[in-house]
């Protein structure tokens, strides 16, 4: 088997490519985002790829029209929305996912943000740096204690960010399309989550029907001052609402986590205001996780050549 690693920087450790070298030619790619032009060129004669989303701008069908040899991919991640499904479906290729990989890091991001800015931590911490500002009577913050957060999607990641919220003694309301039972979570509507929590936490992942599941109508909806946190994708929560959103007070406060490997203008809403927290696809990156997540994807790879595949998606 011909096996190509495909990512920005080299993020394997050693032990992970020695296990990977036990299961075929293996190959390393480093690139930004590669075209699927340059990919083809790079990989053209691959059976497995190992690849996230920092070294490959999309698995598109010219992609897979081109990669005659292509039987598997193996994600670094659990986001897919950068791949055509139904192309590789229809080439026979199968797509695994490292499941439960990031979870810890991305819920404690969240928690990292939804905490920052219920205390306005890095807004008062950038005023006094840029501006000398140490008047605090302009930064009023709030508690999270005994208030009621609102998930959006309670799976690998939203349970983490629930057992979080019991420490605090919060009421938790989730939103799942399977509504599987889970302790210390009560399963309700959308729009009764929308309506009643004092904090919300996106961990959804980007499908045709959760892009935009959050826009102006939804906005209306929810108590005024509500926290907002997206560390699932930036296209669930419609840019320009949340925004004016945020502007006008309806919410107090938003946390997004957005692309990976794509600049964001200086002049951009999300970089000019106070209450906007932005970090460009870092929830997941720790050493920990990162760790994590490749044994998890390397383990996927070497289940597929035994025959016997996990964690697919196609």
């Amino acid at each position: 088997m011909k096996i190509y690693f495909v990512s920005a920087q080299s993020q394997l450790l050693d032990y992970q490519i020695e296990n990977i070298k036990k299961l075929g030619d293996f190959k390393m790619v480093i690139g930004d985002r590669l075209s699927p032009k340059d990919l083809v060129k790079k990989v053209h004669n691959a059976n497995i790829i190992l690849a996230g989303r920092s070294g490959i701008d999309k698995l598109s069908q010219e992609v897979f029209e081109n990669l005659r040899d292509l039987k598997f991919i193996s994600v670094v991640g659990v986001g897919y929305e950068w791949i055509d499904i139904k192309s590789a479906v229809r080439k026979g290729i199968q797509i695994s996912i490292a499941n439960d990989g990031y979870s810890q890091s991305v819920a404690e991001h969240t928690w990292g943000m939804i905490l920052d800015l219920s205390k306005r931590i890095t807004e008062f911490n950038r005023d006094l740096r840029e501006k000398g500002i140490y008047d605090f009577k302009n930064y009023l913050g709030r508690e999270v204690y005994q208030k009621t957060i609102g998930i959006l999607g309670v799976g690998s990641v939203g349970k983490r960010v629930a057992g979080i919220a019991k420490s605090f003694d919060m009421k938790v309301l989730g939103f799942n399309r399977t509504k599987k039972d889970i302790d210390g979570v009560e399963f309700v509507d959308l729009d009764i989550i929308l309506k009643n929590s004092d904090i919300i936490a996106v961990c959804l992942p980007l499908t045709n029907d959760t892009e935009n599941l959050i826009s102006e109508k939804e906005i209306k909806k929810v108590k005024k001052g509500v926290i907002i946190v997206n560390c699932a994708r930036e296209k669930i929560i419609n840019k320009k609402a949340i925004s004016k959103a945020v502007k006008n007070g309806k919410v107090f406060a938003y946390g997004v986590e957005t692309e990976i490997m794509v600049p964001i203008d200086k002049k951009d809403i999300y970089l000019n205001h106070p209450r906007i927290l932005v970090t460009p696809h870092n929830a997941w990156n720790t050493k920990e996780s990162r760790e994590r997540t490749y044994d998890v994807a390397i383990e996927n790879i070497k289940a597929f050549i035994e025959g016997n595949p996990k964690n697919i998606v196609s």
